[in-house]
């Protein structure tokens, strides 16, 4: 028989349960990722977004966008700037404004040697 020692003395606590991650989704698409798992410091409230051919377009979230882009497979949409976009009204009244002043434009010229 063993001698008892500090050792070998019976347990006498319980044993905890330990934490684990939470199970993650999975998903067809990697993309979904994305929209899906958006952490907190992009739910950022709406974010106006646009293309290269100033299309404005409004998103949910920063992850909203770096959605679509990834579904798109390019990077098609750039934030502008955070909050809701504003509608932009097309300018038709071309105006010609004279200047005042403006003869030193006419007076002062410059020709080089030939």
């Amino acid at each position: 028989m063993a001698v008892a020692t500090r050792f070998t003395t019976q347990r006498t606590t319980t044993r905890r349960r330990r934490r684990t991650a939470p199970k993650r989704w999975t998903f067809d698409e990697n993309c979904d990722y994305t929209a899906y798992y958006c952490l907190r410091a992009f739910n950022t409230g709406s974010v106006c977004g646009k293309t290269i051919y100033y299309n404005h377009m409004t998103f949910k979230n920063y992850c909203m966008i770096e959605y679509v882009n990834c579904m798109e497979r390019y990077d098609v949409w750039q934030v502008t700037h955070m909050g809701p976009c504003f509608p932009v009204k097309l300018f038709t009244d071309y105006l010609h404004y004279e200047y005042d002043n403006d003869d030193f434009l006419d007076r002062d010229y410059m020709v080089e040697d030939m």
